[in-house]
């Protein structure tokens, strides 16, 4: 029996199967009806297969991020043997210096150079620069008549502008995104840390150039930072090209693939389009591009009514909490939906540092879309999501007619 239908039919008997596997495809694929059944039976649930404690309501969820005392934000690799940890000794080093990952002062520091770059000024001169892609990308797909949106929209739309964001050329993308892809597969460490390595390489590089010749981008911006040796420069780099496509990019294909599911509220934003921006945050509520944050226990703690013990490992679920009844009555998507308070990005004071952007791109990209192609229609009924990643709620293609 697979996992979704294990948990609904155990929670008609009002029970939680003792063994299941949160990370099965068939959960992956539609993680919904699982989500409802833990927020209802057991909102702080430890699996008896990872011993991981998995978090689903929201205001759990609220509780964590507002107690950084207790919940670190540090990666544990739980799941990797001493050995593992020691042969990968560069890989955790690297991926504990992302600001994601980082703990006050350390964390208030990045946060202040990260958010001296990218300011209110700055994202309000990169608006003329990202119509500019949208119109191209979508010139050259109105000629064919068709397109594939991750690959032919959303992925090269957020890739150019990271990249020139960054520093880092964009004709090189294919090279960070095959490094990309093998440094996050983690079934293969030693390819990935070997992949980590030859990226850092390239951006040291880059980052020696800059010393010489400064420009108006992230790495020289760095550099001009107190604190910041190369190694740091370099991990900052990778979070903010790894963040700063991905989740624009899977917002992006899968707002399209929402809307496009659900005609009556296409036509509510292309008759009104003030509506975008309810509208994108209604999309990051639905179909939350990042669907699971991980904490790391750092003293007992009670939470949901269960003890947590310090080393414990808990799962946020994202996508869960954005569609608890408790805060979302009627959790259907409802594009003109004013109060909404969802945790899409986190909370706290580790609160996604790419929020603006992912908006900015979305607010921009998905009215052009509609406006251009008011009779595009999708050429596969059934969603092509992603099931090797299950922090990330992505969909692998979207090919659409446009004529």
């Amino acid at each position: 029996m697979s996992l979704v239908r294990s948990i609904v039919s155990y929670a008609k008997k009002g029970l939680l199967p003792q063994y299941h596997d949160m990370y099965e495809p068939a959960l992956l694929r539609d993680p919904y009806p699982v989500y409802e059944t833990l927020r209802n039976r057991s909102p702080v649930y430890r699996s008896f297969d990872d011993k991981q404690w998995y978090v689903s309501r929201h205001q759990e969820m609220k509780d964590v991020f507002r107690s950084p005392q207790a919940f670190s934000t540090a990666p544990t690799y739980a799941f990797w043997s001493k050995k593992k940890r020691a042969e990968m000794a560069y890989y955790r080093r690297h991926f504990s210096k992302w600001v994601t990952n980082l703990e006050a002062p350390n964390h208030t520091q990045a946060r202040k150079v990260l958010g001296g770059f990218l300011t209110p000024r700055f994202f309000q001169n990169c608006e003329p620069r990202i119509v500019a892609i949208i119109d191209d990308l979508l010139k050259e797909a109105g000629r064919r008549g068709s397109m594939e949106v991750v690959a032919d929209f959303s992925r090269p739309l957020s890739t150019m502008l990271i990249c020139e964001i960054i520093g880092l050329p964009y004709r090189d993308v294919d090279l960070f995104m095959r490094w990309e892809a093998l440094i996050v597969d983690q079934s293969k460490p030693e390819s990935a840390q070997q992949s980590l390595q030859e990226m850092n390489a390239y951006i040291r590089e880059v980052v020696e150039a800059r010393r010489r010749d400064a420009r108006e981008d992230f790495i020289s911006a760095l550099i001009d930072a107190e604190g910041f040796d190369v190694d740091d420069i370099c991990a900052q780099c990778v979070a903010l090209f790894f963040g700063g496509y991905q989740t624009t990019q899977d917002l992006i294909a899968s707002g399209t693939q929402t809307l496009l599911d659900h005609p009556d509220e296409r036509q509510k934003l292309i008759r009104d389009p003030r509506l975008i921006d309810p509208c994108v945050e209604e999309l990051l509520r639905y179909e939350s591009p990042v669907q699971r944050r991980m904490r790391l226990v750092k003293q007992d703690v009670v939470l949901g009514g269960k003890r947590l013990k310090a080393g414990d490992n808990v799962i946020l679920l994202l996508g869960s909490a954005n569609r608890d009844e408790a805060v979302f009555p009627n959790p259907m998507l409802d594009i003109t939906r004013t109060k909404n308070p969802h945790v899409a990005f986190g909370g706290g004071e580790h609160y996604c540092p790419g929020t603006v952007l992912t908006r900015l791109e979305t607010r921009l990209a998905l009215p052009r879309l509609f406006q251009l192609f008011p009779d595009i229609r999708l050429v596969d009924e059934q969603p092509d999501w992603c099931v090797k990643n299950s922090n990330l709620r992505r969909l692998r293609t979207l090919p659409v007619l446009l004529k």
